[in-house]
């Protein structure tokens, strides 16, 4: 098992897809922390697995989210995702971003509901939890033009 090299190659191995999908959920939630730097990963040659995601979800720190955040701003795509681990990697690749979107339209309700009874009381905060809600649930029903705007970033 071994933290993932700066220099590892990715494409054309089997951890190709799960790294993808990696940027492509770390742009969903706003995980700013996942960089050369900082990969907060390590694989066995056969899996990625995560660990650290202490700066997922950083729109919840923001003094005024954005109305659209389906929309990728300019500002995200210069000081933090272009920084993440795999952006180089993907960058100018066609990745299937098909089959992540068909993966965040199960965010529903019923994955909420059970969210929020899978979370350890002690660890619950319902603004917390509610703004992370509101904030991904937008980006959910806009997934059309998140998917557009991922392609985008990544041409």
């Amino acid at each position: 098992v071994n933290i993932l090299s700066r220099d590892q190659k990715i494409l054309g191995t089997s951890l190709a897809e799960q790294a993808s999908k990696i940027l492509l959920f770390d742009i969903f939630i706003n995980n700013v922390d996942r960089t050369k730097i900082k990969p907060n990963m390590f694989s066995d040659g056969k899996n990625i697995y995560l660990f650290d995601h202490e700066k997922a979800f950083s729109f919840t720190l923001m003094f005024s989210k954005p109305d659209e955040p389906w929309k990728i701003q300019i500002f995200d795509l210069e000081h933090w995702i272009s920084k993440h681990y795999f952006y180089n990697t993907f960058k100018g690749t066609i990745i299937n971003i098909d089959d992540f979107i068909d993966s965040i339209k199960l965010i529903d309700e019923s994955f909420w509901q059970k969210a929020e009874n899978l979370i350890p009381s002690e660890w619950f905060d319902s603004k917390h939890f509610n703004d992370i809600k509101d904030y991904l649930s937008k980006i959910v029903i806009n997934c059309d033009i998140f998917k557009s705007e991922l392609e985008r970033i990544l041409k």
